[in-house]
């Protein structure tokens, strides 16, 4: 503001700054970054702010590619969010927002979600299902196949009991543990758990083992000389 004076009257200008040209701030909020989930459907959570609280619109990115732009209007400094369902995957995201200028503002801050809701799948070798021991000492051996882990959380179960408990398990690798039992029969089975919460389940097999002395056959009469 400042005045003018003409001696005989005073007259008061304002002179007004034009509205500063900015493209809109994106910050994103939800899913955190590197977050697994076991469900297709996901919300993704923004917040838009605009210097001259004018954005137009703005557009959900998956993996460098635009995939669907908000239905209703961008609320300016306040939540907004995109829900949709995706098949298994890993995802990329951010949001960009675009002003009714045309000046476009992203979260450069891209995140990784991924979409996991498969159980692991796991295969169990050794022992064969009813598979009798002589003697006290076995190796277990047993793979697991996940979609997308690469390291598996597992348990070995024998007889309800876990002998060895969240260990990792390479994807698609064999795994082996090497124990001694007592005579009789016993149940084992395998439990494994990827990043995304989904627990999968072996079958479960039975052994036994036992204590009874090798039997020796005579081929040969016993007067033989």
């Amino acid at each position: 503001n400042f005045n003018y004076n003409n001696g005989t009257d005073q007259t008061t200008f304002e002179i007004l700054s034009p509205l500063a040209q900015q493209a809109p701030n994106i910050t994103l909020t939800n899913p955190g970054n590197n977050t697994f989930q076991n469900v297709s459907s996901i919300t993704f959570s923004y917040n838009a702010t605009d210097i001259n609280n004018n954005i137009a619109n703005s557009t959900l990115i998956l993996n460098g590619q635009k995939n669907m732009t908000n239905q209703t209007p961008v609320l300016d400094s306040q939540i907004n969010n995109f829900t949709i369902s995706l098949p298994d995957g890993v995802y990329i995201w951010t949001v960009n927002a675009t002003d009714t200028t045309g000046l476009e503002g992203t979260d450069a801050n891209a995140r990784t979600v991924t979409i996991d809701t498969l159980a692991p799948d796991i295969t169990l070798y050794n022992p064969l299902a009813n598979e009798s021991f002589s003697s006290s000492t076995l190796t277990y051996n047993f793979s697991v196949i996940d979609n997308l882990d690469s390291v598996l959380v597992c348990d070995l179960i024998v007889d309800s009991i876990t002998e060895e408990n969240n260990f990792n398990a390479q994807n698609n690798t064999f795994v082996n543990f090497t124990k001694t039992y007592g005579v009789g029969i016993h149940f084992w089975n395998v439990s494994c758990l990827d990043d995304a919460g989904n627990t999968g389940f072996s079958e479960t097999r039975n052994f036994t083992m036992t204590d009874e002395p090798p039997t020796v056959v005579l081929i040969t009469s016993n007067n033989t000389f």
